[in-house]
């Protein structure tokens, strides 16, 4: 086994910034976009990417993070075959390359996905790598940037707290920080003004007479079902019909208004019926 090497100019950040309309968090490109260590074909695939990209061509450049993504991949099956065989399992020294091998590899996976926008995959990668290198930087700081691409705040705080942690002078990791928190300040304000929204124009429809009427005619058709459910249900299992009743109760609890109203009755009736 040869021990990899780290590549010269890879740093321990690549920079995030906050998306200007939706709180997002997107990627600025940099000299850490450089893979960790040898996996040839991989690193040169990341590489024709990154060109690729400046060029503005993105299709071009999504298939090359396609083939390094592919090529780490592969590497990694490889090195989860060899501790399968137990090869090196007495052989620390040996054992220790493989291992340090395994975590660049999940690192340069979780880059690759990254730009692939794979979040759930990259975050899944760093987790790989920080379970052999609990302290590792770049898989906390590459973690903490798919959640926070993905929406995750609350996830992305909790690892770049742990990141700033470990490593306190992560300036990288400072600022993320910083935007993150933001970024979930602007999503809250976003939800609070959608739910508002919603409510208002459920409200003008109910004052308008035709949302009561529609929502009442509902109401006496769902109940109707649910009559007919509980007969059915006599013949063929309680299992099927608490199951059906469950999934039509909630659609008749997310009727703005009315619904907390019937879910009321309906949870009377129900309780009536299991004391039969």
């Amino acid at each position: 086994v040869i021990e990899p090497q780290e590549v010269p100019g890879a740093e321990n950040g690549e920079p995030a910034t906050a998306g200007a309309e939706d709180g997002g968090l997107t990627e600025e490109p940099g000299a850490a976009d450089t893979p960790i260590e040898e996996s040839k074909s991989g690193k040169e695939e990341f590489q024709l990417g990154l060109a690729k990209e400046k060029e503005g061509d993105p299709d071009a450049a999504r298939t090359h993070f396609e083939a390094a993504a592919k090529a780490w991949s592969m590497s990694l099956r490889s090195i989860d075959y060899i501790k399968s065989k137990g090869v090196y399992d007495n052989k620390p020294e040996e054992k220790k390359v493989i291992e340090e091998r395994e975590v660049k590899e999940n690192l340069n996976a979780a880059m690759a996905q990254i730009k692939l926008k794979g979040w759930q995959a990259a975050i899944k990668h760093c987790d790989a790598a920080l379970k052999i290198d609990p302290s590792n930087e770049k898989g906390f700081w590459r973690k903490a940037k798919a959640q926070c691409e993905w929406g995750r705040y609350k996830e992305a705080l909790a690892t770049l707290k742990e990141l700033l942690e470990r490593h306190p002078d992560h300036e990288e990791g400072s600022k993320l920080l910083k935007r993150t928190e933001e970024a979930q300040r602007r999503a809250a304000v976003k939800e609070k003004k959608i739910a508002a929204k919603m409510f208002s124009e459920s409200f003008q429809d109910t004052r308008s007479g035709g949302g009561w009427l529609d929502r009442l005619r509902i109401f006496v058709l769902l109940n109707v079902v649910l009559v007919l459910l509980s007969a059915v249900s006599n013949f063929v299992g309680n299992t099927l019909g608490e199951s059906t009743r469950s999934s039509l109760a909630s659609a008749v609890y997310s009727v703005p208004l009315v619904g907390p109203v019937v879910q009321k009755q309906v949870e009377e009736v129900y309780q009536l019926e299991k004391q039969k």
